[in-house]
């Protein structure tokens, strides 16, 4: 499964590889994390040979029936040349596949073909795949679009060493013959044969009669331009028979071809939220006065860093952004209790759960980053080590890893960072990490700061872990559960962030989260950010989690509980 084709009706016009640790997911037809989806494994499928490419042309000569080889028609085969209607950009469903496939249009191109998943099908009106009992299928027609000009004197081939009908395309052969969308006709190097495109892909190969070459001006097999001797762009000079003339010079006046292009990644739709989640979205902002009356509190007043419009947004990133064993668990799959009743029942539990931790971390401080808290006694001051940075209570954050399966760790590197948010109770200041500083052969320490006499006192004052600088140490915990270390981190750029640009998810393209984790507190979508981190930590750590020797697992004493 690290490797996959392209087809289309029924011929392989691309073989492509899954990057970095990921596999093919023939489901969501796309490749996906080995931790999301398992290799289903293929066989090759029985098929009769393939005696000449499908093109949308005639093909005559010797020992081609009369009438020559023409295209299925689209009523048929289901065959259609130019799904896209003409000028169109957007999402249309693919005629002919009850609008169980659509594809991406782009001013008329085809831009990509994707399916929806298990029952769904595609809306045109909500431009999501939605359930195909709350949607009604509209059939699609092939769009009428003028065919691609294709003269006779170019395809009739009457050089016995030359295949009738063009030679057959190979899985990884001749697909980059053609520019990136462009559909028409273009020639090879050698100018003697020439392919089919279509909106960038090889769907036919011919050749020119024994003594004429294509001219990709006039998109014809001719022998001479207005009279005179022509060129084939980087074609070989041939030696001239001992029977015939001397061969023509070829001069190189034609254009560069075009440079193909690799296809570029295309953001994957956002799903269509389920039956299930919309009612458990509905319930919650049905009841969203008393949520902001008895969660979204911060010492007795309304929470400033931590409120239910970015809550809830964040809610619809994890549920429907993350791969389907990351997604924060809302009852989705599970039957309920009793009948009639859904297992949005379990997600309302496990929602309060993970609030109620909320409550104790981010929200009861009102605050993005973690405060400095573990403090030392020297009789009656209390000491707070600025060390405190590289981990407080007996946790070193910069040392927490992920587990081998999955290496999203951060890398740990030297940053300097410091925190938006401050002890605002003992007036501790930020948590800063930088790298060491040495002054004439003596190194400036950190030190701590004092709550009696409200200073920092620079010296080398060490934390519970003996440290007494912050070089790396730039890992504290962020958002609404406060989460902390480069795993954690790590993982949120790996599955929203840049890191996953690659599997089609655009939710944060434009932050790389392990050069900058300061990024959630700083950044214009940090409201946003702070509830997304802790709810991927939530739905990573907690709802996954698993007692191999015991059997207890989170999700099943969560039904019990309920």
């Amino acid at each position: 499964c690290k490797k996959y084709v392209q087809c289309k009706d029924g011929e392989t016009v691309g073989e492509l590889e899954c990057s970095g640790e990921t596999i093919f997911n023939q489901s969501a037809k796309y490749c996906d994390w080995s931790s999301s989806t398992s290799c289903a494994a293929t066989t090759c499928p029985k098929r009769m040979p393939i005696s000449s490419p499908t093109a949308s042309i005639i093909v005559t000569g010797p020992g081609i029936p009369a009438g020559g080889i023409e295209s299925p028609s689209t009523e048929t085969s289901g065959y259609c040349p130019y799904p896209c209607p003409k000028d169109y950009t957007g999402f249309k469903t693919r005629p002919g596949t009850q609008c169980k496939e659509y594809i991406l249009c782009e001013n008329g191109n085809l831009v990509d073909e994707l399916e929806c998943s298990g029952s769904t099908t595609f809306d045109q009106n909500s431009q999501f795949c939605e359930s195909s009992s709350s949607t009604y299928c509209v059939p699609t027609t092939c769009p009428e679009r003028e065919p691609i000009s294709s003269p006779v004197e170019a395809i009739a081939v009457t050089d016995p060493s030359i295949p009738v009908g063009g030679t057959e395309l190979s899985s990884t052969g001749s697909i980059h013959d053609c520019p990136w969308n462009y559909s028409g006709l273009q020639a090879k190097p050698n100018c003697k044969t020439y392919v089919q495109c279509e909106n960038g892909e090889v769907i036919g190969e011919f050749a020119c009669n024994k003594d004429t070459f294509f001219i990709e001006e006039s998109r014809q097999c001719e022998t001479t331009i207005f009279g005179e001797e022509w060129s084939c762009p980087q074609a070989p000079t041939t030696s001239p028979s001992p029977n015939s003339t001397q061969a023509p010079t070829f001069k190189s006046w034609f254009p560069p071809r075009p440079t193909r292009t690799p296809r570029p990644t295309i953001p994957k739709p956002t799903p269509m939220p389920s039956s299930t989640y919309q009612y458990f979205r509905s319930y919650l902002e049905e009841r969203e006065d008393m949520i902001k009356s008895v969660v979204f509190q911060s010492n007795g007043s309304p929470s400033t860093a931590y409120t239910f419009p970015d809550f809830m947004s964040s809610l619809d990133i994890v549920v429907s952004q993350l791969p389907a064993d990351k997604a924060f668990f809302v009852g989705e799959g599970a039957s309920g209790r009793l009948p009639k009743l859904s297992g949005m029942e379990y997600g309302l539990v496990n929602i309060a759960a993970f609030l109620s931790n909320a409550m104790e971390e981010g929200i009861r401080i009102d605050s993005c980053d973690e405060w400095n808290t573990d403090s030392m006694f020297d009789g009656l001051r209390e000491k707070f080590p600025l060390s405190n940075a590289c981990g407080q209570y007996g946790r070193q954050y910069e040392d927490e890893e992920c587990p081998e399966m999955e290496p999203f760790q951060c890398p740990a590197t030297t940053m300097e960072i410091t925190a938006v948010d401050g002890n605002t109770e003992k007036n501790a200041p930020p948590f800063t990490c930088r790298a060491r500083i040495v002054d004439d052969g003596r190194e400036i320490f950190p030190g701590y700061y004092d709550s009696v006499d409200y200073a920092v006192i620079q010296s080398a004052y060490a934390n519970t872990l003996g440290r007494t600088d912050i070089e790396g140490c730039c890992w504290w915990g962020r958002g609404a559960l406060l989460t902390r270390g480069r795993c954690a981190i790590g993982k949120l750029d790996k599955y929203l962030g840049q890191g996953a640009v690659e599997r089609g998810i655009y939710v944060y393209p434009d932050i790389n989260f392990c050069t900058n984790p300061e990024v959630i507190c700083t950044h214009e979508k940090t409201n946003e950010l702070r509830w997304v981190l802790g709810m991927l930590e939530w739905s990573d750590r907690v709802e996954s989690y698993a007692d191999l020797n015991t059997g207890w697992n989170y999700i099943d004493e969560l039904k019990k509980f309920v």
